[in-house]
C-alpha cells in the first residue's frame, strides 16, 4: 500500500510492506535483516550517502517495533525505462504480528521531509494490525 502525502512529488508517502515470518522469527531479527538488507544496497552501490540517522524502540498499534530514521541517495523510478537518484530521508518501522512482518515507511524527498512527517505519523497512528 503506497499513500501519497505529496501533489508533487511521487517520491513523498507512506508504504506498508509485509513479509510473511517464520513463528520463531522474534522482532529483533526481522528488523536486523531488514537493516541488513539496507547496509547491503550500500555495499553494493545500490544506495549511495546510506547514513542511520536514529534508531530507536518504539511501539506500532500497540505492539512492539523497532524504528530508524535514515537518509542516502537512491534511484527513483519516475517512469517504465528511467530511474533517477535522488537524495531521500525515510523513516522505517518494523513491527511483528500474527507471523507477518510489517515494514511501515514514511519516506520523502530530503527536502519535504520535514514538511510531510505530520502528516505521514497521523496517518501510521491511524493503523490497526489485527
Amino acid at each position: 500500500m503506497y499513500i501519497y502525502l505529496s501533489p508533487n512529488e511521487t517520491v513523498d508517502g507512506v508504504l506498508v510492506a509485509t513479509k510473511s515470518l517464520s513463528s520463531d522469527q522474534t522482532l529483533s531479527d526481522f528488523a536486523n535483516n531488514e537493516i541488513k538488507e539496507l547496509k547491503n544496497y550500500s555495499n553494493v552501490g545500490f544506495y549511495k550517502n546510506f547514513t542511520i540517522v536514529n534508531e530507536t524502540n518504539s511501539t506500532f498499534a500497540g505492539k512492539p517495533a523497532h524504528s530508524i530514521v535514515w537518509s542516502g541517495v537512491i534511484p527513483i523510478q519516475y517512469n517504465q525505462t528511467t530511474a533517477t537518484n535522488k537524495s531521500v530521508k525515510m523513516t522505517q518501522t518494523y513491527v511483528v504480528n500474527n507471523n507477518m512482518g510489517y515494514v511501515i515507511t514514511c519516506k520523502a524527498i530530503s527536502n519535504d521531509y520535514d514538511t510531510y512527517l505530520a502528516q505521514a505519523q497521523r496517518t501510521m497512528n491511524s493503523f490497526v494490525l489485527t
